[in-house]
């Protein structure tokens, strides 16, 4: 329109030009007529007829045709009379036509010719002028549109240097989205958002916008459904402009003022693409890709940079915070004295320390390999054996799945996946982790959670306490197996003095609280003696085994066989009457007497029997039955 506006002034002052001048040649050339063509632009052959009167309209005639293309003068016919037609040339180009009619047969004199051609070459030289002045005046329009452009982009660049160091400043991600789309409309865009994610594996979502009321349901909606602009950049990852929303087929509109669109992808170093940014004007065709592309792709590459050092960042602390857990863990673990001891101290400490929902400690069992709970946070102790009981005849739950797996497994928390509650909350998952003790599988613990889902610092967090749980576990089994052998006799395998003395005490309170006989039978080997004198301390040994294996099979199981020193040993019987108890010795020694033990035959024993008196002292009942045997012993038994 401004071009055509220009066009339209220049024919203007080029029309009163000539009408001046063909006013001033018509006084000197009386009875003539005087007047100028012009060409008209855009119509071949057609010309603009202007006289003293003005612009009279267009005009096609031979003549004057002639006289523009052959840049000559030229006489012939014009309207019944005589007319002459004169170029107006110069540097070689005709810019019209000067004609002067009269009467037929009439002529120009020397003197009215010289004037025609006089004035013709003069109008030319205005019409040159009008035209460079007009060409001046385009270029000075010109400049000074380039120097407004300029000045926008110096503008925009101290907008953006603006923008930066308010950018390096800000420490929240979510701030660096409000200070971008602020210094977007501060540089002259209407509108602008943003859409990114809160984590790398996290959803696409609306997060800040600045002069429009679309609302983060709205754009939320477009992102799900892969429509609009958003849409397109998220499922092509390329910039995508928008030059008119009125007839682009591919946005939709949102902000009805808005007519031009342009979104560019926000990618990562390592080419991961974690939103986009989008701004709008209200003038159509106002953006382009060269321009406005490589800003915003600018300010795209800084966010995503600042978006991965801050996950990076937040991924460093959480495996900080989860190392620090993982230590106070362990530490509430130490000094756990058996399996029952470790698994509620893991529970308790799990639900105290990092404050899971559901905290489990599954024992594997042997054989038919089946889940036993030994430790829960919302089980009781009595109710975890008939919770064992219902899991198996269920099926076994998600944490049934690890018996053949292995591994560390995520599931989500489903009746149709196997899920299996004892409680009445609702996880959202569960995670469950195996423990292994000298390289077999010997517990599970199983969390479950409502919070967002387990991530990498988590499954590296249980599989670390798992191990941790695992060592502890193995140490206190090879504790116990330390602890037996430092109980048992190396020689007969039976208990020695040191394990009675520790059972005694239990098996005193025991009886005190329930009120029953507790027994206790020293015996002594009869001639044993001569055994090791007669056949050497190899046979002495091997008798002394034999006479263990003998009682062993003999007594009840809920008796205790204790080798007490040398040929002595001690038989400790719960519940049992001092008459029940010889009896059983009297049979066994009988037994013997008819035995070869290592081809020794006529093996026989004394024994003394006593039973424990209220408060008595265990040492004083250990002499006692220890006298009563060597009063037997001396007495002929």
């Amino acid at each position: 329109m401004t071009q055509l506006k220009r066009q339209l002034e220049l024919a203007q002052s080029m029309a009163a030009a000539c009408a001046k001048g063909a006013q001033l040649l018509s006084r000197h050339l009386r009875g003539w007529t005087v007047g100028m063509y012009l060409p008209r632009n855009g119509v071949p052959g057609s010309f603009i007829w202007v006289d003293v009167s003005g612009v009279r309209g267009l005009v096609d005639h031979p003549l004057v045709r002639r006289a523009f293309e052959s840049s000559g003068a030229v006489c012939g016919e014009w309207c019944g009379g005589t007319g002459w037609a004169l170029p107006l040339s110069w540097a070689g180009e005709v810019l019209g036509v000067l004609l002067v009619a009269g009467e037929a047969g009439c002529e120009l004199g020397f003197e009215e010719a010289q004037l025609v051609e006089v004035a013709a070459s003069l109008l030319a030289a205005a019409l040159v002028s009008l035209r460079l002045k007009e060409q001046i005046q385009r270029e000075a329009s010109l400049a000074r549109l380039r120097e407004g452009a300029l000045n926008l982009r110096v503008a925009m660049g101290e907008s953006l240097a603006r923008l930066f160091i308010r950018l390096a400043e800000e420490p929240t991600v979510e701030g660096l989205f409000r200070l971008v789309v602020d210094g977007l409309l501060e540089m002259g865009y209407q509108v602008a958002s943003v859409v990114s994610r809160s984590s790398r594996e996290g959803p696409m979502e609306f997060r800040c916008n600045r002069g429009s009321p679309v609302s983060a349901a709205e754009v939320n909606y477009l992102i799900e459904a892969g429509l609009g602009l958003v849409g397109r950049v998220m499922s092509t990852g390329q910039a995508y402009l928008c030059e008119d929303c009125l007839t682009d087929q591919v946005v939709v509109r949102t902000e009805g003022d808005i007519r031009s669109e342009l979104g560019v992808p926000m990618w990562g170093l390592d080419g991961h693409m974690w939103g986009m940014i989008r701004v709008g004007k209200r003038q159509p065709r106002s953006l382009n890709l060269e321009r406005d592309g490589k800003l915003l792709e600018a300010l795209g590459a800084f966010l995503a940079l600042r978006i991965e050092r801050n996950e990076m960042i937040c991924s460093l602390r959480r495996e900080l915070d989860r190392t620090r857990l993982l230590h106070r863990v362990v530490q509430d673990l130490q000094g756990a004295v058996d399996l029952e001891d470790l698994a509620q101290r893991v529970v308790a400490s799990l639900s105290a320390q990092a404050g899971y929902d559901l905290v489990e400690f599954y024992q594997v069992q042997d054989g038919d390999p089946e889940l036993l709970i030994v430790g829960s946070s919302v089980i009781t102790r009595e109710e975890m054996l008939p919770c064992s009981i219902r899991l198996k005849e269920a099926g076994g739950g998600l944490v049934s799945k690890i018996l053949q797996t292995q591994r560390l497994t995520v599931h989500r928390c489903s009746s149709e996946d196997g899920y299996l509650s004892f409680s009445d909350r609702s996880p959202a998952q569960q995670l469950d982790v195996p423990i292994f003790v000298m390289g077999r599988m010997r517990g599970v613990i199983s969390v479950e959670s409502h919070r967002e889902a387990f991530d990498s610092a988590d499954i590296w967090f249980f599989e670390t306490l798992a191990w941790h749980v695992g060592a502890l576990w193995e140490g206190m089994e090879h504790l116990h197996l330390l602890e037996l052998q430092s109980f048992k006799d190396p020689l007969t395998g039976l208990w020695n003095r040191k394990y009675l003395e520790a059972r005694l005490e239990e098996e005193l309170r025991r009886s005190a609280r329930s009120g029953q006989a507790v027994c206790i039978a020293m015996v002594d080997l009869s001639n044993f003696k001569a055994v090791n004198d007669t056949y050497g301390h190899e046979v002495g040994d091997r008798v002394l085994a034999e006479v263990a294996r003998a009682l062993s099979a003999s007594v009840r199981s809920c008796d205790v066989l204790v080798r007490y020193g040398g040929d002595e040993f001690v038989v400790f019987s719960p519940g049992a009457g001092e008459r029940e108890l010889e009896g059983l010795l009297s049979r066994v020694r009988a037994s013997m007497e008819e035995m070869k033990l290592c081809s020794v035959g006529g093996i026989s024993f004394d024994y003394g029997v006593t039973c424990f008196s209220p408060d008595e002292n265990i040492m004083d009942a250990i002499a006692r039955a220890d006298g009563i045997m060597y009063l037997r012993k001396r007495g002929g038994r």
